[in-house]
C-alpha cells in the first residue's frame, strides 16, 4: 500500500513535509481494512516528482499482482490523467491496473 507525494516541478522537495500527515492518516486507516480482512501489506510513503517511475518500480520491487489508482474529488481532467497514468503503468509493469473513481 504506496502512498505517493508528488512534487510539482515548481515547488521544493520541502513541500512532501507538508503532504506526510494526509498520508499517515490515509494509510493507517487503509492498514485497518486490511488487518481486519487478513490482508498482508507494507505501507509507504513516496516522495517524487516522478508518479509512474515510482509506481512502477515500486510495485516491481515489491512483486505486486494489482496497481490501484486513486484519488479524491478529482476533476474530469484528473480522471482523464488517471486513465492515461494506468495505460503507462501496465505498459511499464505489465501488472493489471484498476482505477477507483469515487
Amino acid at each position: 500500500m504506496v502512498f505517493v507525494i508528488e512534487i510539482p516541478s515548481q515547488l521544493p522537495y520541502i513541500y512532501a513535509d507538508t503532504q506526510v500527515s494526509g498520508a499517515k492518516d490515509l494509510l493507517d486507516r487503509g492498514l485497518q481494512i486490511a488487518i481486519k480482512r487478513n490482508i498482508k501489506v507494507s505501507p509507504l510513503i513516496i516522495s517524487t516528482r516522478d508518479f509512474v517511475s515510482a509506481i512502477a518500480e515500486t510495485a516491481v520491487t515489491y512483486k505486486s499482482q494489482l496497481i490501484v489508482l486513486g484519488k479524491r474529488r478529482r476533476t474530469l481532467l484528473e480522471k482523464v490523467f488517471l486513465s492515461d497514468i494506468s495505460v503507462k503503468l501496465k505498459k511499464k509493469t505489465g501488472i493489471d491496473v484498476i482505477v477507483s473513481i469515487n
